[in-house]
């Protein structure tokens, strides 16, 4: 649902606002965050997951619990990693899905 046009002007004199009161904020959320990309970021945790796994596997097929429970952290923190960057990317498409165009 696109916004009408007296919310886009809010919404500009908004940002107008906060780019006039907190110029580092704006650069920073101008700046494209390229280091990684959300793919990378999931198939990298996904794969820490996968792999972790195979390490509990294996250390509890050995008896080591201590390599089990550091790989099961792994494991839930590639996992949390592939979450997390999934939902970022989609709430940022979502952001620049609703924006209005610059003017």
């Amino acid at each position: 649902m696109p916004l009408s046009d007296y919310e886009q002007k809010v919404l500009r004199s908004l940002e107008k606002d906060l780019s006039t009161q907190f110029p580092l904020l704006e650069q920073k959320m101008k700046r494209s965050d390229a280091r990684f990309s959300p793919r990378f970021i999931v198939g990298a945790g996904a794969l820490c997951a996968v792999v972790a796994l195979v390490f509990v596997i294996v250390g509890l097929y050995i008896g080591s619990v201590l390599l089990s429970i550091l790989a099961f952290v792994a494991m839930g923190a590639g996992s949390y990693f592939a979450s997390r960057a999934s939902t970022l990317a989609r709430l940022r498409r979502q952001v620049q899905h609703v924006q209005p165009p610059s003017a």
